[in-house]
């Protein structure tokens, strides 16, 4: 019931704002594939060796925990996805994690396609490509799909290996994100990075053809997982405007055009380096120097 209050409460919402409305469809059963327990302290929800107790739904059904429950649990959903049923865990006053200590230095990132993430330092973080190296797995079992008829339990099974791909690419993509958070927060105490609007850049004009590239690079949620880690070890992560970085000359402060095909940075200063090398110096500079959009303190 608060699901359905909320879509109306955005649904009536736009209508005020004159935005596109899009009212709230019906969900069916296959549609719907979680449910939250609010209070989970009062006996609803209970963990007991190795087995998991919900109220209404089942008493000690065993269960894979992925980590210890620490802190005090304020929200346990049920979540349904292809690879089975999960429980997400939302807890309060959660220990620190003794093993992720901030580093020393600062240094600033500029993520990119070429590579995933170039360092001021001089460093590259590769792209791993999830989805590209995926996409022929993915269009066959898609194919497979469509063929099959609507209703079948052949359709319905074939849906399932096409769920359980995707499911693969976004596990790959979010245990890249944390793990290369997690490895720049344990090096450096101060990094500064661009405030990018990713659905700005897919939908415009000059990044035609690399929709699908940027979308698999995922650098919303790499971003996202940086401020969390850098927020939980007290280290700072900084968001600066990343208009003109590319440009800019990290040695002179001149401004050198290039287009999107051009990957070496050459000023008349006598300045030549990687064009995302030198965008990652001028990240660095605008951090120092210039007022920051935001920044995320630990």
């Amino acid at each position: 019931m608060r699901r359905v209050d909320l879509a109306f409460k955005a649904f009536f919402r736009r209508y005020k704002a004159g935005e596109t409305l899009g009212y709230p469809r019906f969900r069916a059963a296959h549609r719907y594939d979680s449910f939250t327990y609010k209070e989970p302290g009062n006996g609803c929800v209970r963990f007991e060796d190795g087995k998991v107790r919900l109220s209404k739904v089942c008493d000690g059904i065993r269960m894979f925990q992925h980590r210890p429950i620490l802190g005090d649990v304020q929200t346990v959903t049920v979540m349904r996805k292809a690879s089975g049923w999960h429980l997400a865990v939302s807890c309060d006053n959660v220990p620190p994690d003794p093993g992720l200590v901030a580093g020393a230095g600062s240094v600033g990132v500029d993520v990119g396609l070429t590579h995933f993430a170039t360092l001021s330092t001089g460093e590259t973080i590769s792209n791993p490509r999830f989805l590209r190296k995926a996409e022929t797995d993915i269009k066959r079992k898609q194919r497979c799909l469509s063929r099959k008829t609507r209703g079948s339990h052949r359709r319905w099974k074939a849906r399932q290996q096409l769920q359980l791909a995707w499911e693969h690419v976004g596990n790959q993509r979010r245990d890249f994100q944390f793990k290369t958070a997690r490895a720049l927060i344990q090096q450096f105490g101060h990094i500064a990075v661009e405030d990018l609007d990713i659905g700005d850049m897919i939908q415009g004009r000059g990044s035609r053809g690399l929709h699908r590239s940027i979308g698999d690079a995922a650098w919303r949620g790499f971003l996202s997982a940086l401020a969390s880690k850098a927020e939980e070890a007290g280290s700072t992560v900084v968001f600066v405007e990343a208009r003109g970085t590319t440009r800019r000359c990290s040695g002179c402060g001149a401004d050198v055009p290039k287009q999107l095909w051009e990957r070496h940075h050459s000023c008349s200063c006598g300045l030549e380096m990687d064009r995302d090398m030198n965008a990652a110096l001028n990240i660095l500079q605008r951090a120092r120097t210039e007022p920051s959009w935001r920044a995320v303190n630990g």
